[in-house]
């Protein structure tokens, strides 16, 4: 290894929204060695939510507008002039249709490597079924061009993606046989798990989670369900507000908070509205004091059909809170029945309503589990050595295949 050689990587998103795939670049700004790589982001699409928070990292975001795919030409330009201008040595990329495009086409053009981060389940044949079971047909329409283009995509990754870095074991198998069928060798893939900064969750200031409980009228709730994530199909939060009824029989106090935006917005509230739950659920928007939040809660409930290892989860736990979740592959790997929270049968809101009334039914028990998650993140999920995987990947893309530094 050269110490003396510091490393440019280009991190490419579809935008700058608060979402997973947004966090996981801007933790790896933060906790990778400064001294050996310098980090820089673009993206394509305008939701730029999180464009301070990189700035105060020393990463500026580099917005490369992108309004719809005849602007292509014009934007991969600007990212070969980009490329040059800041000495890119790699492209790392998050998978989503457009900075996949970008990432990998600039990869190809200005002949330097790209990583790519595998963050959920390889999608498989059941997905043309739901699409075809989606009551908004444009939308469903929408996701049949992005598996359409996936398609394409997947000819191109073995020519120009050099590793793949995938957030848990569960979604390395799942895209085991994917890759292989592309000859992509085992040996590029690694499996660096999600982690989260204990610190962050652990040491919140005890006036702002009071400005929350009174902001939000908590201070006689029990319990205070939490979901966060974007308003999304996949992210299912309208199973979350159809098993409140049920949670209300016995707890009438209960409360159900959900934050994040999304497309789904409107179908919620015509939810709420119309089931009468306008006093026991409400929809946050974006919110900037997630670790304040998620301690100012009782447990988190996650709703998603779809995930690979979600760093809410992860927060959640941090913080010392228990989760109650359904049984997506690998998840039970942390989320462990009695012990940290309860896992139920993907999709059935019912037994989702039953598992929150379970945990929350003695607070002392409730109490434990959360101090048994949080030692689960202490153990495993350290975002130190985290950073320091992650380094390793760089180092053996840039150094380990030809040598030295591209240029």
């Amino acid at each position: 290894m050269n110490d003396k050689h510091r490393y440019n990587i280009l991190h490419l998103l579809p935008d700058l929204s608060m979402g997973g795939g947004q966090q996981v670049v801007l933790n790896t700004v933060r906790h990778t060695n400064r001294q050996r790589f310098a980090h820089h982001v673009g993206y394509f699409l305008q939701a730029s939510d999180m464009a301070e928070q990189f700035t105060r990292e020393g990463a500026k975001p580099w917005h490369f507008a992108h309004r719809g795919w005849t602007s292509a030409p014009e934007i991969l330009s600007r990212l070969r002039r980009f490329v040059r201008r800041e000495h890119i040595d790699l492209v790392h990329i998050q998978g989503t249709r457009v900075d996949k495009f970008y990432g990998e086409t600039t990869g190809l053009l200005c002949r330097i490597p790209v990583v790519r981060t595998l963050h959920g389940q390889k999608p498989n044949g059941h997905r043309w079924r739901e699409l075809l079971r989606h009551p908004r047909p444009r939308y469903a329409w929408r996701l049949t061009v992005n598996v359409l283009a996936g398609l394409c995509d997947s000819m191109a990754e073995p020519l120009t993606v050099r590793h793949f870095v995938a957030v848990s074991p569960a979604v390395q198998g799942s895209w085991q046989d994917h890759l292989r069928r592309r000859g992509i060798d085992a040996a590029r893939v690694t499996v660096n798990s999600n982690a989260v900064s204990l610190k962050e969750y652990t040491c919140v200031d005890e006036r702002e989670v009071s400005h929350i409980r009174r902001e939000l009228e908590l201070e006689d709730s029990y319990p205070v369900l939490v979901n966060i994530g974007r308003l999304a199909w996949s992210k299912n939060q309208a199973a979350l507000v159809s098993m409140m009824p049920r949670i209300i029989q016995d707890w009438p106090r209960a409360k159900l908070l959900i934050a994040g935006e999304g497309d789904r917005r409107a179908h919620l509230e015509t939810m709420i509205r119309t089931s009468g739950l306008g006093a026991f659920v409400r929809l946050l928007g974006q919110r900037r004091d997630i670790p304040a939040l998620l301690t100012s809660s009782d447990l988190l409930v996650l709703s998603s059909t779809e995930e690979g290892l979600p760093l809410v989860l992860l927060e959640a736990m941090a913080a010392g809170k228990p989760v109650v979740c359904f049984d997506l592959p690998g998840l039970d790997r942390i989320v462990k029945d009695g012990s940290t929270g309860s896992l139920v049968v993907c999709r059935d809101s019912a037994a989702l309503a039953e598992a929150v009334l379970t945990v929350a039914a003695d607070e002392r028990a409730l109490y434990d589990m959360g101090r048994n998650a949080r030692r689960v993140i202490e153990v495993g999920y350290s975002i130190d050595a985290w950073a320091r995987r992650l380094e390793q990947v760089y180092v053996s893309v840039l150094e380990g295949s030809n040598g030295g530094p591209h240029r």
